[in-house]
């Protein structure tokens, strides 16, 4: 005989043959529910439930949909009563229905989410959008602490060399725990391609920022330029190098800008800002576009500058058929409106 407390406070001596059967219905759903067996309650304590001595363990099943009553079965004798059960957790008590290892997500049915309150979905639902940082067993409880913040880092695909430039099919797309990785590896598929490799990757390495070397353009001498010389399109050319920019470094388009060489530079060397003057937008001896608006008439000349004139500042120009000065208000490069 087996002595059980009651909800209303007194002792009741519950007969052998039901509290076996009480035993076995809570062993059953706790092991179909992956659940502990003290936190079953079998509603088998009215007095006029009588339950037989079984000549082979009770068979027990669920009936219905709702998965809270269960059907009691002795087969030998044929006796059979439909039992409720209550299942009595603890909050937050979901429970991983396999084995998972380290760097798995879950999948449907890997956690047991049937009775699972509000807060358990709410949780559930954090969870699957991350990736395991431990191996976990079956039955364990599911905690947020078990789980790491997923991160795109991109993986090569191949060995590639120092100074590679990868193509797309060089690195792949993979998603990690974002607790291994800092933020050098959360670079972009563009920033990759654009750049060029500053050491040796194995294949199957993640890329970071700092294996990489970024692309920039500058402007170099094309041939052996002397001091007071012009820079133009015609003695520099344009070219991709990669890493660190040089600070200072001539930008690539120089259309609209009037450089002379302050020094020698060698072919093939980087242009420096220090390297050069700036001319201003009229030079003396230049010829120069003069405006001259009358209404809705606009007349133009062309003179000859007879001093050196920066922008929005006065320059004295000539008319080379008539030898006349006239004197107009720089507005651009060889340009000038008549004052």
């Amino acid at each position: 005989m087996s002595l059980i407390q009651p909800a209303y406070g007194a002792d009741i001596t519950v007969p052998e043959a039901k509290q076996k059967m009480i035993d076995q219905v809570r062993s059953w759903v706790a092991q179909t529910k992956q659940l502990d067996p003290n936190e079953i309650n079998v509603n088998a304590m009215d007095r006029r439930l009588m339950v037989p001595n079984c000549a082979a363990p009770f068979t027990v099943s669920l009936p219905f949909p709702d998965q809270r009553t269960v059907r009691v079965l002795c087969e030998p004798s044929g006796w059979t009563v439909l039992l409720g059960v209550e299942i009595d957790q603890k909050p937050f008590q979901l429970r991983f229905l396999r084995d998972l290892a380290r760097g798995e997500r879950l999948s449907p049915g890997d956690v047991d989410s049937l009775s699972a309150s509000d807060e358990d979905r709410r949780l559930l639902a954090a969870v699957s959008e991350r990736i395991l940082k431990v191996n976990v067993h079956r039955g364990q409880l599911v905690s947020e602490q078990l789980f790491d913040e997923l991160v795109t880092v991109y993986v090569t695909t191949r060995a590639l060399k120092e100074g590679e430039k990868p193509s797309a099919r060089d690195f792949r797309r993979e998603q990690r725990a974002a607790g291994e990785y800092g933020a050098a590896a959360r670079v972009s598929p563009d920033a990759i391609a654009r750049s060029a490799l500053a050491r040796d990757l194995a294949a199957g390495s993640v890329i970071d920022s700092r294996d990489l070397l970024n692309e920039y353009h500058v402007r170099v001498a094309d041939k052996l330029i002397p001091r007071g010389e012009a820079i133009n399109m015609e003695n520099t050319r344009a070219v991709v190098r990669y890493g660190k920019m040089p600070n200072g470094a001539l930008p690539v388009d120089i259309a609209r800008l009037r450089l002379v060489a302050t020094g020698q530079i060698r072919p093939g060397e980087t242009i420096q800002m220090s390297q050069l003057r700036m001319l201003p937008e009229v030079v003396k001896g230049d010829t120069v576009t003069l405006s001259l608006t009358r209404g809705r008439m606009q007349i133009t000349a062309m003179m000859v500058a007879v001093e050196d004139g920066k922008l929005g500042t006065e320059v004295k120009l000539r008319n080379e058929e008539s030898g006349n000065l006239v004197t107009g208000v720089v507005t651009g490069q060889k340009r000038a409106v008549l004052q």
